[in-house]
């Protein structure tokens, strides 16, 4: 469940892989990419709704298909 902090909705990785269906170092490997922005809190990384909409909106996750 999204937490909210300054009325910012903020999701956890596990959330991120969930609606992205990712999994959850795919989710890593992008804030450590700089391609979700996301900020670590303890031992937590937090991704706000902001972030997820820019990551959708410059791309996101690109589905290969075989030909």
């Amino acid at each position: 469940m999204p937490v909210r902090i300054n009325k910012i909705k903020f999701y956890l990785v596990e959330e991120i892989s969930d609606i992205l269906h990712l999994s959850k170092d795919s989710v890593v490997k992008y804030i450590h990419q700089g391609r979700i922005h996301a900020i670590k809190i303890g031992s937590s990384w937090h991704i706000s709704n902001e972030s997820l909409n820019e990551f959708l909106k410059t791309g996101g996750v690109k589905k290969v298909t075989m030909e």
